[in-house]
Parts: C-alpha cells; structure tokens; sequence
C-alpha cells in the first residue's frame, strides 16, 4: 500500500471516528437519557462503525456533486490559476 492510499484510509478512519463521536449525542441522547442503555461508551463502537460504513456506502454520491459547477474548464489555465493564487495570498 502506497504512502497516499496509507494517509486516505487513516483520514477515512478518522472522520468516521469523529463524526460517530459528535453526533452520537444527537443520534443515541434520548436512549441513554430514557435509561434504555446504561453505558454511554456501549454505543460509541456502533455509532462509529455505523458512521464509517455510511462514508463508505454513501459517500460517492457526495464525491460525484463536490466542485461540480463551481468552476468552467476553460477558466482553468495556469496564467489564470497563477493570478487567482496570487491574489489570494496577498
């Protein structure tokens, strides 16, 4: 496995991990709160793996609409990169 495909699946790992974490408050408070589950940690494995599965399974459809229409490819030449660039850093 090459060093960049290494780095994507951490970061993968990582946001599947931080958004089963934030948003387990949101998706299993009323549970724990109603004393259904007793243990708040015995659903932060689920909720992860769950989260991560879902980037997994339904991530494309995100991946597929990201930049779309934001930029025309015939505004994408270097000189006109290299001014947006320069402008933007001062």
């Amino acid at each position: 496995m090459d060093m960049l495909t290494r780095a994507m699946v951490i970061s993968g790992l990582f946001l599947g991990w931080t958004i089963g974490s934030h948003y387990k408050g949101s998706t299993m408070g009323m549970v724990y709160g109603s004393g259904i589950i007793k243990s708040p940690t015995s659903t932060t494995i689920p909720i992860a793996l769950l989260a991560f599965l879902g980037a997994i399974v339904e991530s494309r459809n995100g991946v597929a609409s990201v930049g779309t229409g934001i930029n025309r490819e015939e505004d994408m030449t270097l000189p006109r990169v290299r001014l947006a660039i320069e402008k933007e850093a001062g």
